[in-house]
């Protein structure tokens, strides 16, 4: 007879893989994207998703089975969330770096105001672009 711990076994992965999607989540959605946070946000949602297949895979031979759909679904919701939130970051990089560089230098409150102001206007003029030139072609 095998003792488990909390820490150990089907539960426990089954845990871990929901903490590493809630964690991917976090990342993706609590601030501006940018590219590294995506990208840690996209591979804790994959380790999570892979974790728990792996987990369900192992358990068929298993006479008391976890429940792992969800896991699994924050996994990929937060795997699609990854992919959007890179998405945006990839092309909103410009501006995203731009108010950055601003925010850093920022001392006052006024002044992180003028890069808020500042980020607001370059979106407004990225997505005039894209939608202009989508209506184009």
């Amino acid at each position: 007879m095998q003792i488990r711990s909390r820490f150990t076994g089907p539960a426990a992965n089954i845990r871990f893989a929901l903490t590493l999607g809630l964690i991917s989540l976090y990342f993706a959605l609590s601030t501006i994207p940018t590219i590294s946070r995506s990208t840690v946000s996209l591979t804790l949602a994959m380790a999570g998703v892979i974790l728990a297949l792996r987990t369900r895979i192992a358990q068929k031979s298993e006479p008391i089975k976890v429940r792992t759909a969800s896991a699994l679904v924050v996994g990929f919701a937060a795997a699609i969330v990854g992919v959007l939130s890179l998405s945006a970051a990839v092309l909103l990089n410009t501006e995203i770096s731009r108010y950055e560089d601003c925010a850093a230098g920022a001392i006052t409150h006024a002044s992180a105001q003028a890069c808020q102001t500042q980020l607001r206007d370059d979106l407004n003029a990225r997505i005039t672009h894209l939608r202009s030139s989508t209506q184009q072609g």
